[in-house]
């Protein structure tokens, strides 16, 4: 499986130098707080936050509604994750002017890896059920208790969103199954934090595939 990482492009030169390096971030998940954000290249379709019955204004529902379907039936993989992970880019960096994307391997020191998505009230009973399940072992919900059921049943809200739940991969076809059971429920993409991988090794400069400059066409646009 592929993963793409986004850089400010100016600093193309040095990754294709020395590889990927951990960087400091929001994410407290090692004692330094340092990782690296990536996506893997799997196509997750876009989900528009809520329901009909959660907008006060039907036409809002609509607009963001005809937005999903852009989304989903416009874009390649590569272009769906420049919309999430461009913008985060941008939008935690003015200074960045020109995105680049990294397309790099993972080898076995990467793993496990954590990965957080926003779970919604939606979804998350049935996303929990599902988890339960013998067969996904290798998916360890990482907070209350390590007891995602725990959590939603213990959630007074009834519109409630679980953003960032951070989740434990063991393997490649663990992270696969985890994006399949999260489909599988009806969730999916919006904003930029909607669903990301953090690495705690770099990536080394051989594992490396490609850096492709943007165009800057797709995040400027779209999840506004």
């Amino acid at each position: 499986m592929k993963f793409i990482h986004f850089i400010d492009a100016a600093s193309k030169e040095i990754v294709l130098r020395e590889g990927l390096s951990l960087k400091p971030n929001h994410r407290k998940i090692n004692k330094e707080s340092s990782g690296i954000f990536c996506y893997p290249l799997v196509k997750i379709p876009f989900k528009i936050p809520g329901t009909e019955k959660e907008y006060d204004d039907i036409n809002d529902f609509l607009t963001f509604k005809k937005e999903e379907e852009l989304l989903n039936t416009s874009l390649s993989i590569e272009e769906s994750w420049e919309v999430i992970g461009a913008s985060r880019v941008t939008r935690r960096d003015p200074k960045v002017k020109k995105v680049a994307a990294a397309i790099f391997e993972l080898n076995k020191d990467h793993w496990p890896i954590t990965v957080f998505i926003n779970i919604r009230h939606t979804i998350g009973n049935k996303f929990a059920q599902i988890l339960e399940s013998n067969q996904n072992t290798g998916i360890v919900f990482k907070g209350y208790e390590n007891n995602l059921m725990q959590l939603v049943n213990n959630i007074q809200h009834e519109r409630y969103v679980i953003a960032s739940a951070p989740f434990s991969v063991d393997t490649e076809s663990d992270l696969l199954n985890f994006i399949d059971k999260l489909i599988l429920v009806g969730g999916g993409l919006w904003k930029e934090d909607s669903f990301e991988c953090m690495l705690t090794e770099c990536v080394r400069r051989e594992n490396i595939e490609r850096i492709t400059e943007l165009e800057n066409k797709y995040y400027d646009s779209f999840i506004e």
